[in-house]
């Protein structure tokens, strides 16, 4: 005789868990965008934005950030467009994980002093091949004969890779500005005035340095602290260096930071 039980269903498992890290996956996105499009008005509305993004890009960054925004509270109002078994009514509206995330990594980003970049970031970047690189660069562009005396830092960074003869300084000075970086080749007698030319952001920043031989340097400026000269060029005594060609100011003082500390 047979059974007339049925054996028991196998009991469907729940699918909310895996719309739970759907979940997650989608507001940890509103997160960061919400996040990164505050950091930057923030940044803005201090007049620190420069220190990220070339000027020419400020009220680009500006408006992208403000639709960034917009999109982020487009995608809070949408309703869920699931079918099927319910995820937890939770997670069909913003969590509010999402808004206490947001104010928690903005605080952070706030509470970190925006800085520009530093020699370590130069000497992580070879500062001392950024002159040639440059020279590369503009080999071609750069009319070694004519208007010397308008060269920006960036063509004189190039001029003094590819020039390593006297005669062509001579008659000639400069003035230069930029932080402290020791040479790689001779840290202790010559030092390098630097800064960061950028194109876009500081992500693409190209270090040139010019260097100076100045044994004790140390003593009188500290790596990163920013310094000022005007003077003229020499041969460089360093039997270490790698430059050929040094920057002599007559006064090599200390100055501070300027408002736009990057070339363009």
């Amino acid at each position: 005789m047979r059974s007339s039980e049925r054996p028991a269903a196998t009991p469907t498992p729940a699918r909310w868990p895996g719309r739970l890290s759907a979940g997650v996956r989608r507001w940890s996105g509103a997160v960061v965008a919400t996040a990164t499009a505050l950091f930057s008005l923030w940044l803005a509305a201090t007049g620190r934005l420069d220190l990220y993004v070339h000027p020419r890009y400020l009220w680009f960054s500006i408006v992208m950030a403000v639709i960034a925004l917009a999109l982020v509270g487009v995608a809070i109002a949408l309703p869920g467009h699931g079918h099927g078994d319910a995820a937890p009514a939770r997670l069909r509206r913003p969590p509010v994980l999402v808004a206490l995330s947001t104010v928690v990594v903005v605080a952070a980003l706030a509470v970190v002093t925006p800085t520009t970049l530093s020699s370590r970031q130069a000497l992580g970047r070879d500062v001392a091949s950024g002159g040639t690189a440059l020279a590369r660069t503009l080999t071609g562009q750069i009319d070694l004969g004519a208007s010397i005396d308008d060269y920006t830092m960036v063509d004189w960074a190039a001029t003094m890779q590819l020039r390593g003869d006297l005669a062509f300084y001579a008659g000639h000075e400069a003035t230069f500005s930029g932080f402290v970086t020791p040479d790689e080749t001779d840290p202790d007698d010559v030092l390098l005035i630097t800064r960061f030319r950028i194109t876009c952001c500081t992500l693409d920043a190209q270090p040139v340095g010019i260097p100076v031989h100045l044994p004790g340097w140390r003593d009188r400026f500290p790596v990163n602290s920013w310094v000022e000269g005007t003077g003229g060029f020499a041969v460089n005594p360093s039997t270490t260096s790698s430059a050929a060609i040094v920057f002599a100011p007559d006064d090599l003082h200390a100055i501070e930071e300027p408002d736009d500390p990057y070339l363009g």
